[in-house]
């Protein structure tokens, strides 16, 4: 049963709530980028492949964080 039964949603609410998140989400990974070091998570439901990569990898190792994602062997 949803939680929004009975409850009316604002779409101006929930769209500066997104503008909100996507502002914090661009800023910390400005952050991550500006770290000397690569950023990565993996993701164990599937065979710890990568699902992030921080944009600093091209930098650092020659590589693009998009060949990454997904890739099992670099996340280990």
């Amino acid at each position: 049963m949803s939680a929004t039964i009975g409850k009316k949603i604002d779409k101006a609410e929930v769209s500066s709530k997104l503008i909100e998140l996507n502002t914090e989400i661009t800023r910390l990974k400005k952050l991550i980028a500006l770290t000397p070091s690569v950023t990565y998570s993996t993701n164990i439901k599937n065979e710890n492949s990568c699902d992030f990569v921080s944009d600093n990898i091209v930098e650092i190792m020659g590589h693009e964080p998009n060949d990454m994602i997904g890739n099992s062997t670099f996340c280990v």
